[in-house]
Parts: structure tokens; C-alpha cells; sequence
């Protein structure tokens, strides 16, 4: 009701305006000049109290339309964010790892402990199909790390995080921790030494962190 009756006065108060703009042109010789001034200065100031009440009116409606746009993109990031996840590369990375866990499933207590011993050996295997392997898995880490550093500058929740991807951060962490320390230690390529080889996942650290911190509370 009240939407129809702004429609309604809008333009009535456009018309009005407009009438009362031509008497005072074709008065103006008859009005005094202080006169004239006091109607449009009137005038001026009743369409700015209406233009501002019009754009309150609005502000709601703006509103939605803002958290609408917001919730879009948001959802637009985090489905781009799990294609990534299941981008080719990082797929077999995990088919492998997972591979792996069924090899050794009969020993549950050292299966994280076998994967990374695993992985270490295929560090430094040579061949080519192996090299492709490790390849994969070095994807897979650069993914989690890229994770850790988005959620590190608050461009995903703790929360996001656990719902697209439950506990899989934290197992492959486990798979893969011997494989980080080997790396911090020794450098890239063995023997050289970088500052950024101490930091090197360092995000993921953190998130995963987070992560068991949230299982335990």
C-alpha cells in the first residue's frame, strides 16, 4: 500500500512542481524577488526531503540485493575452491595416497607412518613415471598450503572448510608430515638451503591445527 502511494505522489509532486515553476517564470515581473527565492528555495527543499525519503525507502531493499550478490559470489568462491580440489593432478595424488592406505590397512597404528616413508622414497626415485607421481603429490600439498593461506587471511572460515572437505586435511597431513620435515631439513634440492625452505607449509600447519583444535573442544 504504502509503495503504491509514493508511485502515486511521485509524480504528482513532479507535475506540481512543474506548475508552480511556470507561474513564477511567467509572474516573475509581478513577484518580488524575495518572494520568488522563498518559493524555490521551498521547493528545492521539499524534493530533497522527498528524494531522501525515497532513498530510504530503498535502503532495505538495497540491502537484500547486497547480501544476495555477497552469498552468490560466495558460493561462486568456494565452488571454484572445490573444483581445485578435484582438479586432475590433485585426484590422483589422493587415489594414490589412498592406494596406499588399503596396502598397509592390515597395520592401522602405522599406516600414516608407511605413507610417509613411502612418499620419501618416491622423493627420490628417478624414474619417470614415479617423478609424475611425486608430481602430484607436490599439487596436492600446494593446494592444502593455498588453503591454509586463504583461510590464514580470512577469505574462508574453519567451518567452510570443514564441511567441503571433513577430515581428508588432516589425514593427508599425517600422510604426508615426514615428507615436509624431510624437505625443511635437508632444503630443495638436498643441501641448499633457503629461509623459505623452514616455513615451507607452514600455513597448513596452522590449519590443520585449527582443525584438531575444533575435534577436541
Amino acid at each position: 500500500m504504502l509503495k503504491k502511494t509514493i508511485l502515486f505522489l511521485v509524480p504528482l509532486m513532479i507535475l506540481g512542481a512543474s506548475f508552480v515553476g511556470i507561474y513564477i517564470t511567467q509572474e516573475s515581473e509581478r513577484l518580488s524577488l524575495g518572494l520568488q527565492t522563498v518559493i524555490f528555495t521551498a521547493l528545492s527543499g521539499l524534493s530533497n526531503l522527498f528524494l531522501a525519503f525515497v532513498a530510504f525507502w530503498q535502503l532495505p531493499a538495497i540491502e537484500k540485493t547486497n547480501k544476495a550478490s555477497e552469498k552468490t559470489t560466495r558460493g561462486q568462491f568456494l565452488m571454484e575452491l572445490y573444483k581445485e580440489w578435484m582438479q586432475e593432478d590433485v585426484l590422483a595424488a589422493r587415489c594414490f595416497l589412498h592406494s596406499l592406505a588399503l596396502t598397509y590397512k592390515n597395520d592401522p597404528s602405522k599406516i600414516a607412518k608407511r605413507i610417509g616413508q613411502s612418499v620419501l622414497v618416491l622423493s627420490e626415485d628417478k624414474d619417470a613415471k614415479h617423478i609424475r607421481i611425486f608430481s602430484q603429490i607436490v599439487s596436492l600439498l600446494e593446494f592444502l598450503e593455498t588453503l591454509g593461506t586463504l583461510y590464514q587471511h580470512g577469505h574462508i572460515e574453519l567451518i567452510e572448510i570443514e564441511q567441503l572437505f571433513g577430515g581428508s586435511i588432516e589425514r593427508y597431513y599425517s600422510y604426508l608430515s615426514d615428507y615436509i620435515h624431510h624437505r625443511r631439513i635437508l632444503g630443495s634440492p638436498s643441501g641448499v638451503h633457503f629461509l623459505s625452505d623452514q616455513l615451507l607449509y607452514a600455513r597448513l600447519d596452522d590449519l590443520v591445527l585449527d582443525l584438531k583444535n575444533i575435534h577436541h573442544s
